[in-house]
């Protein structure tokens, strides 16, 4: 079994919420070689499947930018942090599989704004997790360095409770403000975040 990335991809409910699925880590659309050649899938997606892909335990698809971008991302409910690897990588990039989905370049997006180098979002970075970070004056943009040695993820979507935590950012941009996860036991189930107003 291989799913297409649109598999993956929220679905909007009728009550207005968003439903992301979440797959294990031994799930088959993860875990077993693709049985779909890439001429028989459409434009909606790359198939994934590869056995190098398992460092995390949980993984859901998100759609960056505008125009959007796939990356398919850790789930991490220890870390509040959240984040993707970037074009142009100011300190060192890692290598991204294309199954992971392309490194997002904010310069191509309409809708990606940078955090201020004196922002508490930046400073907290630092002060709280030891974060190398740095400043670009010129534009006032923070920046902060992490490595990640896993090319078969694009990133980790953090669930703690900081201001620039993924749900706090979001309850921000939008009317949404209320979550629900519920992670699948095994490979053969599908779990689920939902985001609602």
């Amino acid at each position: 079994m291989a799913l297409r990335r649109a598999d993956f991809s929220p679905k909007q409910l009728k009550n207005g919420a968003f439903h992301f699925p979440v797959f294990h880590i031994k799930h088959p659309c993860i875990d077993e070689p693709s049985s779909v050649h890439a001429a028989s899938v459409s434009d909606a997606g790359t198939v994934i499947g590869n056995d190098n892909i398992h460092t995390g335990k949980y993984f859901m698809a998100i759609s960056l930018g505008a125009p959007a971008v796939f990356n398919l991302v850790t789930i991490d409910t220890g870390s509040t942090l959240s984040w993707v690897q970037c074009e142009k990588c100011h300190v060192r990039c890692h290598d991204q599989a294309p199954q992971a989905g392309k490194i997002f370049n904010p310069n191509n997006s309409t809708t990606y704004s940078h955090v201020g180098c004196y922002n508490e979002d930046c400073i907290d970075l630092h002060e709280v997790y030891n974060v190398p970070f740095g400043c670009i004056e010129e534009t006032d943009t923070c920046l902060y360095s992490l490595r990640e040695d896993n090319m078969f993820k694009a990133g980790i979507i953090g669930f703690g409770n900081k201001s620039y935590s993924f749900f706090n950012q979001l309850a921000r941009k939008t009317s949404y403000n209320a979550f629900a996860y519920c992670f699948p036991i095994d490979h053969k189930s599908e779990g689920f975040l939902t985001i609602a107003p």
